[in-house]
């Protein structure tokens, strides 16, 4: 990552995370940004891989590599894999221009929603209109991972999860929904409780 003077926001995240790791100064209470804590402990944990932002750039890569595997599987599985290998070069070259200087939200945040995305797909493609509750849960994690960065880039999956539920309530699927509804508020705890009884 490289921080100019007028990218703030990675150069805040960056210091928020490498204090938080380093000296113990909690995020809110010994430094303070509005942004949720999931980037300041991704930034930590690069600064703790290799004690300079170069750690933070190897998850950049890990991230990115993520999305890329996603969006392969994806599209591979709709237009082939020649389409596939395509799409991710050329969604590459795109992001590039988005994420210039790295270690951005939306940057950390696209393998979730490539996931949640992949879910809704493979739904989409069924027989049924039965949802996988496995799926749901999937679907938590990711909204509760937006709910702490930004809460606006959780609106994909739960448009998504609407479009579910209203689907699973014309087919009368009362039992479906049920069990979405509790893997859903699962997959939310697994993000959310480290950070509640952490803070």
């Amino acid at each position: 990552p490289v921080y100019e003077l007028e990218n703030v926001d990675q150069a805040m995240f960056s210091i928020m995370g490498r204090y938080w790791f380093e000296d113990g100064l909690l995020p809110y209470v010994g430094l303070f940004d509005h942004k949720g804590p999931i980037i300041f402990l991704l930034n930590g944990i690069g600064w703790s891989l290799t004690g300079n932002v170069h750690g933070i750039a190897l998850l950049q890569i890990f991230f990115m590599l993520a999305y890329c595997l996603l969006a392969w599987y994806m599209v591979g599985c709709r237009h082939g894999q020649g389409y596939a290998y395509f799409s991710v070069i050329m969604s590459l070259f795109a992001l590039r221009i988005v994420y210039a200087n790295g270690n951005t939200l939306e940057e950390f945040g696209l393998p979730f929603q490539m996931l949640a995305t992949l879910g809704l797909y493979l739904w989409s493609e069924q027989e049924t209109v039965e949802h996988r509750p496995v799926w749901a849960f999937v679907y938590g994690v990711c909204a509760a991972y937006f709910v702490l960065n930004r809460a606006s880039d959780a609106l994909c999956v739960c448009l998504g999860c609407l479009i579910v539920v209203l689907s699973l309530i014309w087919a009368k699927a009362w039992r479906n929904i049920f069990d979405n509804f509790v893997a859903g508020i699962c997959g939310m705890a697994i993000v959310f409780l480290p950070f509640i009884l952490y803070f």
